[in-house]
């Protein structure tokens, strides 16, 4: 069964995983824009915004494990 892993960042739980069995369902949305300068052709590519990641976890159970 395919699996997914979470790790914490930052914060209290920093280096803590977090494992998901199934099959969860996950988005990733960016938007990218693009503008014309002074108002005219072509346009022009001026960076992108930060990536935002959704994602859907069914739980249908939770096993805990020792920190370590």
């Amino acid at each position: 069964m395919a699996k997914l892993r979470i790790t914490a960042l930052d914060g209290e739980h920093q280096g803590e995983v977090l494992e998901v069995q199934g099959n969860p369902k996950v988005e990733v949305d960016r938007t990218i824009p693009w503008v014309a300068p002074l108002g005219r052709d072509p346009l022009a590519f001026l960076g992108a915004q930060p990536a935002r990641m959704s994602f859907e976890l069914p739980f249908d159970g939770v096993k805990q494990s020792k920190r370590g």
